[in-house]
């Protein structure tokens, strides 16, 4: 496990931990660990948790389940760790029946797929106290925020000068062979395209696929997992690219090239993981309870403070050095957008298989 510093706070670099985006995948197991939770007083039986494993377990367990256990020592948590796909293909797969999850972690674009299914429950917030303090402007129906931030603009602060305001710069010639891409972020870089084009409020950024696909004249090089664009940017073997400010703060504080990031002009859109619960839940109340326990102001600290992400509740509470950090400021949260993401999840698809045919494979 490989530690970095916010700081003076370590930031703990998940080998495989959030979706495509950041490379994730396991097979799937369970464990079983004892704790309780918030909201719903007096549960029992057990919650079964479908998350992600290695470090973002852990987390949980070190601040979910703390949380937990004060107001719910009855209630056990049994984690069933694996791939955000392999939790959306037992879903749908136990769509008729008695589900396995009593809540489940995914990114807000694949809650969109689940809703799109009929497969969550729409939330009851009365039933989480700790959920009043959500920040409203990522807040859903059907799945609570956990960890949020936002695309940006990594750059090397020595060889990209002036330092840049506007995505454009990534399809300046003078970075021709400098250009990063991680291969699963194929919507953050066809918003930037959009928004190269004036269409970043709207919801048709296929229109600019042509000028996404003139990426291609740069040269760029394609990385699979976010550890291997952050290597590259930390070498100088690439300039600047895309990715989120958390992995940006990682990769700056590790060391290596001088690293900054920035919400370009044209503007950017959070990247929400959270957690919901499925109709089929066998234990909703414990999944009421395990999520309002994930909303615990200590709880989110310690994941801002291990992860670089930014909390989802206005009342977590964190030191002005990392708030500066990893979270953003009135001018660039104006900037940043939420997602249509019933528009991204009816598309995604299609985008994926053109990011691969037309990007990739050049």
């Amino acid at each position: 496990m490989r530690k970095f510093k916010v700081g003076s706070l370590s930031i703990l670099i998940t080998g495989a931990l959030l979706l495509s985006a950041c490379g994730a995948g396991s097979t799937e197991k369970t464990s079983k660990e004892n704790g309780g939770s918030n909201g719903t007083s007096g549960n029992t039986g057990q919650a079964v948790i479908g998350t992600w494993g290695g470090d973002y377990q852990q987390l949980l367990k070190e601040n979910v389940d703390s949380a937990l256990v004060k107001d719910q020592p009855n209630l056990k948590v049994v984690y069933a760790t694996g791939d955000e796909t392999s939790r959306m293909t037992k879903m749908r797969a136990e769509k008729s029946g008695s589900g396995t999850y009593d809540v489940v972690h995914q990114a807000d674009y694949e809650f969109q797929e689940l809703i799109n299914d009929d497969l969550l429950t729409k939330l009851d917030y009365g039933k989480m106290a700790n959920a009043s303090h959500v920040r409203s402007t990522i807040k859903n129906d059907y799945f609570i925020p956990h960890i949020y931030s936002a695309s940006v603009i990594v750059y090397n602060k020595d060889k990209v000068k002036p330092a840049p305001d506007s995505w454009k710069v990534l399809w300046d010639q003078q970075y021709k062979g400098k250009v990063g891409i991680l291969n699963s972020l194929w919507t953050s870089w066809l918003y930037a395209a959009a928004a190269v084009d004036g269409k970043n409020n709207t919801s048709d950024w296929e229109d600019s696929w042509k000028t996404l696909v003139k990426i291609t004249n740069m040269e760029p090089k394609i990385y699979a997992t976010q550890e291997e664009l952050g290597q590259a940017l930390q070498t100088g073997e690439v300039t600047l690219g895309i990715s989120y400010r958390s992995r940006a703060v990682q990769w700056s504080q590790a060391g290596g090239e001088p690293l900054g990031n920035v919400v370009p002009k044209e503007g950017s859109y959070s990247v929400v993981f959270g957690a919901a619960i499925p109709k089929n839940a066998k234990n909703p109340d414990g999944g009421y309870a395990y999520m309002n326990a994930m909303l615990d102001q200590k709880g989110q600290a310690g994941f801002a403070e291990k992860m670089g992400y930014a909390p989802t509740v206005d009342n977590a509470d964190l030191s002005d050095e990392l708030k500066k950090t990893i979270d953003f400021t009135e001018d660039e949260a104006a900037r940043i957008k939420a997602p249509d993401l019933k528009y991204i999840a009816e598309n995604n698809a299609i985008w994926k298989e053109k990011f691969e045919k037309e990007i990739l494979s050049k």
